[in-house]
């Protein structure tokens, strides 16, 4: 492609493909982010760096200044907007949003994987883990699974339980990163489906399905080796397009934005 960003490029189609029935969800493998992290920490803030800096570990630094820089990049996409003029401001939470932007984003890392969404005036939220056993599943289902979800993943046949086990948690998180109040919304005060090939459900929220109604949510399972779902509320549920795709190397390379004086 040519030598401006990726970005850039998809500026003329972002705005017209982002309405408020899409949700955009948007995957990086961190291994096409190899030898790039030096050109990506163009991208970020001041306030940005420092905090990279404090990273002990190469691995996670790397990992923080991708995400950020593609978070920034994409969202330059959708909103016609240099990337390195865009101010964040953060919930209570943490949780990141543009003032008065009209698009709504989340984004999730696990393993070598970064998961981004975004959709337009609804909150939103997305979450992925890598599948692998962890000691003392049980003990964690018990105290983060309300009491019927953890009956049903106990009595999940033993060849899906560990991957019943992510589809539960990824969903719950996927929504208590939606209504931005992170683990300080119990765990145990909402329920969701989770059973092997049922769709992605907010059940009930403190034992009430009516709280649950305006709310949609999704797996994700175009991710081998990783469960993910993304959590929405927009303001109509009826025909909600879901686009879900790969940020390939080749975008990477091509980000020549900073370079440009733009």
């Amino acid at each position: 492609m040519p030598a401006m960003m990726f970005a850039e490029a998809a500026h003329a189609s972002a705005n017209r493909t982002i309405t408020e029935n899409t949700i955009h969800v948007r995957s990086l493998s961190l291994l096409a982010c190899k030898g790039e992290t030096n050109r990506l920490a163009r991208y970020l803030s001041a306030s940005e760096l420092e905090r990279a800096a404090r990273f002990h570990f190469q691995a996670d630094y790397d990992r923080y200044i991708a995400a950020r820089a593609c978070l920034r990049l994409q969202l330059g996409a959708f909103l016609d907007r240099n990337p390195t003029s865009l101010l964040f401001q953060y919930t209570s939470f943490g949780k990141p949003f543009i003032e008065n932007c009209g698009i709504e984003f989340n984004l999730s890392h696990s393993g070598d994987c970064v998961l981004f969404a975004f959709t337009r005036s609804a909150e939103i939220g997305v979450d992925i883990e890598r599948i692998r056993p962890i000691s003392g599943m049980r003990d964690v289902a018990r105290q983060n699974f309300a009491a019927s979800e953890f009956a049903r993943w106990e009595a999940t046949p033993d060849h899906d339980r560990v991957e019943a086990f992510y589809r539960c948690w990824t969903r719950k998180e996927s929504f208590i990163k939606a209504i931005c109040e992170g683990l300080s919304c119990p765990l145990d005060s909402f329920e969701v489906s989770f059973a092997l090939h049922q769709p992605a459900r907010l059940t009930t929220v403190h034992g009430d399905s009516a709280l649950a109604a305006p709310w949609w949510m999704a797996n994700l399972s175009e991710f081998a080796g990783y469960a993910a779902a993304v959590t929405a509320r927009p303001a109509n549920l009826d025909n909600i397009r879901l686009v879900v795709r790969e940020i390939a190397s080749a975008d990477l390379r091509a980000l020549t934005f900073g370079d440009s004086g733009n």
